[in-house]
Formats: C-alpha cells, sequence, structure tokens
C-alpha cells in the first residue's frame, strides 16, 4: 500500500514539473530598443542622442537587449552640409547599436559618401533591397542582411528601401527591386542562416507586407518613419507592425520566441519620452563640440523678416508659402529668368519665424541643408505645364515635389485626376503659350529630373557669364543681406480650387 501511495506521488511531481517546463522553460526573452530620425543634434524636438544613451545604459541591464538603430539621420542637417553625416556616425560610434538601417536620408549625399560613412561605423548598416549593376552586390561597405545573436537566440535583421529613392535622389550607380519576391529571398536566406526571428525595417507601406506576416516568412516589421511624418494614406496596420508616434521617442519591444516550433513569436510595444532619461555627460560633451563648431561657422545674422511667416512640412508641401515664394523669387531675379521653380522638399526647417525675427546662417542652412545650385534652362510652355501636373500629382501625400513659382501663377483641384489638375496658367499675366519657349531657373535637382520632374530632364542649360553654379543657400543669403529686412508674402500665386 505505501509502495503505490509513492508512486502516485511521483506521478503527481512529474507532472508538476512538465507542466512548470510548458509554461516557462519553453520561452526565450529579446528586448528590442528601436530609435530614428535623428538627424539634427541641435533640435529639441528630434529626441537627443545624450538622453538615449541613458536609456542604453538601463535596458542593456538586461544581457538580451538590442538596439537597433532606424536611420533617417546621416542628412539633411546643417553641420551634414559640411561632414555629409560624419559627426552623426561618430555620435552613434558612442552608443554602440548594434545595427543601422539605411533610409532615404542616408542619399542625401549620394552613394559615394553612404560608403564612406558605412567604413567610419563600428557597426552594421543594412540595405536589403539594393544593388550595384557593376559589381551586381550592394553597395561598398553595406550589409545586405545580419543577425545578431543573444545567448542561443539569433535575431535576422533586413531593411527595405522604396525604389523611388533612386529618382527623388538622383542616384545614379544603383538599383532598388521593391518586390514580395525579392524581400521573401531575403527572409529565407536569414532562417537558412539560422534566424529563429526574422525583423523587417521599411518606410513604406506595401499591402503585401501583411501576407509575410501572417504567413510567418517574416514575424515583425518596424516602420522607420514616425506616424507623425507619414499621412493616413501611408500608414498600415497589422498586429505584429510596430512604429514611433513622434520622433523624440524610443521604441521598447518585448520578443517572446517559444521552444515550440508550432508557437509564433509575440511581441509587446511601448514608448518611451527620452526627454524623461538624463542627458549623458560624456555624450552630451561630444555633441557640444559639434554645436559649437557649427556655431562658429553659422551664428552670424544675415538680416530679418518684417512678418510672421513659417516653413512647415505641411505648408511647404501642399499650398503657397510665403518663404518658398521669397526663394523662387531670389532664383529668377539672381538668373534674370522668365520663370523660378522650386519644389517644397527643398526647404527643411519645419519651423514658424516670428515679426522681427533675425535670421541667422545657421537658418538658411536649417532651412536648405542640400547643397543644391542654381541653374537656368529652357523649356517649353507644354514642358512646364507637365512640370506643373507632376508636381501636384500626390499632394495629398505631401510628397516634396509640390512646386512653387516666380513669375507664374496656377490653379489646381484634388477632385481631378493626376496629370488633369491644373489649370488658369499664366506667365507674368498671360496665358502660357504652350509651343512658347520660356527661361526657368531652377535646382540643379529638378534640371537633372530629381522628385521625377522629368519633363525638364533634358532642357539644354542656359549659359550665362557665369562660370559655376553657386548653391542655392548661398545666393538665398546673399539676396537677405542686400534687402536687410524681408517681408514675404503670399501673392495668390497658387490657387486651390477645391478648398
Amino acid at each position: 500500500m505505501q509502495k503505490i501511495a509513492f508512486c502516485l506521488l511521483l506521478v503527481v511531481s512529474f507532472s508538476k514539473v512538465f507542466a512548470s517546463t510548458s509554461d516557462t522553460e519553453l520561452s526565450k526573452q529579446i528586448q528590442l530598443v528601436f530609435a530614428a530620425n535623428m538627424n539634427d543634434i541641435a533640435s529639441n524636438t528630434q529626441g537627443s542622442y545624450s538622453r538615449l544613451y541613458s536609456l542604453l545604459e538601463k535596458t542593456r541591464k538586461n544581457p538580451n537587449t538590442i538596439f537597433a538603430f532606424g536611420g533617417g539621420s546621416l542628412g539633411p542637417s546643417s553641420m551634414s552640409m559640411f561632414d555629409r553625416g560624419s559627426h552623426i556616425i561618430d555620435i552613434l560610434n558612442s552608443l554602440e547599436p548594434d545595427l543601422m538601417t539605411v533610409r532615404k536620408r542616408e542619399f542625401s549625399y549620394f552613394e559615394d559618401e553612404l560608403s564612406l560613412r558605412s567604413n567610419e561605423a563600428a557597426f552594421p548598416i543594412i540595405a536589403s533591397n539594393v544593388v550595384d549593376p557593376l559589381t551586381t552586390g550592394n553597395i561598398e561597405g553595406i550589409y545586405t542582411r545580419f543577425i545578431v545573436e543573444r545567448g542561443d537566440i539569433k535575431v535576422g535583421f533586413m531593411s527595405v528601401l522604396e525604389e523611388e529613392v533612386v529618382q527623388e535622389y538622383l542616384l545614379n550607380r544603383v538599383r532598388v527591386f521593391e518586390s514580395q519576391t525579392v524581400i521573401e529571398g531575403q527572409a529565407k536566406k536569414l532562417r537558412r542562416e539560422g534566424a529563429d526571428i526574422v525583423i523587417m525595417m521599411f518606410a513604406k507601406k506595401r499591402l503585401y507586407y501583411r501576407d509575410l506576416l501572417d504567413s510567418g516568412t517574416i514575424d515583425f516589421a518596424i516602420n522607420s518613419r514616425a506616424d507623425q511624418d507619414n499621412t493616413a494614406l501611408s500608414r498600415l496596420t497589422h498586429p505584429n507592425i510596430f512604429s514611433l508616434s513622434q520622433n523624440n521617442r524610443a521604441l521598447l519591444l518585448d520578443i517572446q520566441l517559444s521552444d515550440s516550433q508550432s508557437t509564433k513569436p509575440k511581441a509587446s510595444a511601448r514608448e518611451v519620452l527620452l526627454t524623461d532619461y538624463p542627458e549623458n555627460p560624456k555624450i552630451s560633451m561630444q555633441i557640444n563640440d559639434y554645436n559649437h563648431r557649427l556655431d562658429r561657422l553659422l551664428n552670424q545674422v544675415v538680416g530679418h523678416v518684417d512678418t510672421p511667416i513659417n516653413t512647415l512640412r505641411e505648408s511647404v508641401r501642399s499650398e503657397e508659402n510665403a518663404f518658398a515664394n521669397f526663394i523662387a523669387d531670389t532664383l529668377k531675379d539672381y538668373k534674370n529668368a522668365d520663370i523660378g521653380f522650386i519644389n517644397g522638399g527643398l526647404i527643411r526647417g519645419n519651423k514658424k519665424y516670428l515679426q522681427t525675427t533675425s535670421l541667422t546662417r545657421r537658418d538658411i542652412a536649417s532651412e536648405l541643408p542640400f547643397r543644391s545650385r542654381i541653374i537656368k534652362v529652357s523649356a517649353s510652355g507644354e514642358q512646364i505645364r507637365q512640370a506643373l501636373e507632376h508636381g501636384v500629382s500626390e499632394i495629398e501625400l505631401l510628397r516634396g515635389k509640390f512646386p512653387h513659382v516666380s513669375g507664374l501663377t496656377y490653379s489646381f483641384s484634388t477632385f481631378k485626376k493626376p496629370g488633369k489638375r491644373v489649370s488658369n496658367i499664366k506667365i507674368n499675366g498671360q496665358d502660357l503659350d504652350t509651343s512658347q519657349l520660356y527661361s526657368v531657373a531652377t535646382s540643379d535637382y529638378i534640371a537633372s529630373g530629381g522628385d521625377g520632374f522629368a519633363s525638364f530632364s533634358h532642357q539644354t542649360e542656359i549659359q550665362s557669364t557665369d562660370t559655376s553654379l553657386p548653391l542655392i543657400s548661398d545666393i538665398v543669403i546673399l539676396n537677405i543681406q542686400n534687402n536687410g529686412n524681408i517681408a514675404p508674402k503670399l501673392e495668390n500665386r497658387i490657387t486651390r480650387l477645391d478648398k
């Protein structure tokens, strides 16, 4: 009888052990820290690398922590105008990310500069769907995919770049292939290389991402663009897609992996404000050193504004804007052209200026951070009309190609189909003659077909006595200095008919 009781006790004990094993022992955890879009080290709204370091110090007490930096930071900015983003790599080296992913902004200074930054980085930089036709491989120094190991867990990372980066950033040496087949192929390679979890970084929605997640081809996807930078039309929802709501935050992703192959990994996410963490003295000193150098270069006052103006992103990408008018006028007058033509994406400050605000070289460098140069081309009225149609074709998405003009007025309606939206085009008060040739002062970026302005891309430059192409930012600074005080205003150059 005692023997039977002992056996029963043994069975119960084993049952408890197995139950305990299935509940706890069969799961493993990874903590992922994600941050991105920190291109301006002087900004108070993008988030601080110094505070991010303090967050990492805390989270890295967990040995299973991975820090993934989502890019969008090598440019444009005041400082990157001078060093093409080297200072960002230097600061990130101090934060020791496990990896960084490539976004469009990483191409602000083209492919060769990105290769140079990768050589400076003490961490891998990843782009999974980019090919250099000359080598049939990736950009030199850039990883196609990468696996981070924590204990006995392998986490595979891939990064998907939008195809339009080639056109928008005038990339001459690379091709971007954004297809479900390409992404599936990279995910399968990560699995073959031993990845227990596959995470994809992206910046623009594709409906087939849901299929990739539902099928388990990838486990999780992180949108490298913050929701504040996305329009409603560009958001994609799925339980396993995560993103930051704003750029001054970090995303903490707790991932649980089961030993059972039939059980998919699970994740929960929460945002933390970087302002809730103290600045780290070492990183702050590093950043201050860069800012002090920039102060010596850019703190000179060049003029003042006599009327309130703004360079807010939504404004410069969807409607007539007073500061954009000033820049278009500056280009037209400098080149003595019939028309001044710029794209809203040229302007990047995203700021408001109160009346009597002093304008410094830093302000202009922040507003015009790309090294765009002025050029004068000849274009027919029909080509100008096509350029305007292209510029407003995706206004709902707040694309950077929205056209600002000088010497020209036009109307448009989003109730009409793209390609048929523009009407009532006038040049110096006269109806546009589609067969006449006009001189257009614009940026070398637009004249080369940047942002898809194909109608300008094959036009012949009108020669002048100038032997070089000055930077647009330098011309704008010179114009402000010559005027002392400026008062840009709205002049009904652009009329939206559906409001």
